[in-house]
């Protein structure tokens, strides 16, 4: 049984931007909830296949494959035999003058969607969305006001996300 989860956000940044972010592949775990690490394996044109590891489920990986349609559709599906079976639709159109809609549907076995504390913040659309327009705020990109420096703290130490790029902090002599 699959569950299919959707979410749709404006976002003050023109859609090649949007686009530049969701198809970078390798960034994923910088800034996607539940990802441990995402690594590109292969890409050749509008096609890569990329390894994810979740957070929940560490030193498994999850290899997908990758179609994108340049600054409009980003798909990543589960390659045949890989679990669990999850499809990651982002959907991006132009919605007024530098602004883009995008809309993240999620789809994914009810039994890992619905773990509490497991898969949850991967497939939850929401959650992936307001992601990106973090990602979004701190590339500079936003309307003024939005934070271009944000600060976390997890259980692998204290990060700096500085315009798009994380920064692992840690103390100096």
């Amino acid at each position: 049984m699959k569950r299919k989860r959707t979410a749709t956000a404006t976002v003050s940044v023109k859609p090649s931007l949007v686009y530049e972010i969701v198809s970078d592949y390798a960034a994923y775990s910088r800034w996607l909830p539940g990802l441990k690490s995402s690594r590109l394996l292969a890409e050749e044109g509008n096609f890569a296949i990329v390894e994810l590891e979740f957070a929940a489920n560490p030193g498994v990986q999850l290899t997908v494959e990758c179609i994108h349609a340049p600054t409009s559709m980003v798909v990543l599906r589960s390659l045949t035999g890989n679990r669990p079976r999850v499809e990651i639709r982002w959907a991006i159109a132009a919605a007024g003058s530098g602004e883009a809609q995008v809309t993240l549907k999620i789809e994914g076995p009810v039994s890992h969607a619905l773990r509490p504390g497991k898969y949850r913040g991967f497939f939850d659309p929401d959650r992936g969305l307001a992601a990106l327009q973090g990602v979004l705020a701190s590339a500079g990109e936003g309307p003024a006001g939005e934070k271009i420096i944000e600060i976390t703290e997890t259980e692998e130490g204290l990060f700096c996300l500085y315009r798009g790029t994380r920064y692992r902090m840690e103390a100096g002599s």
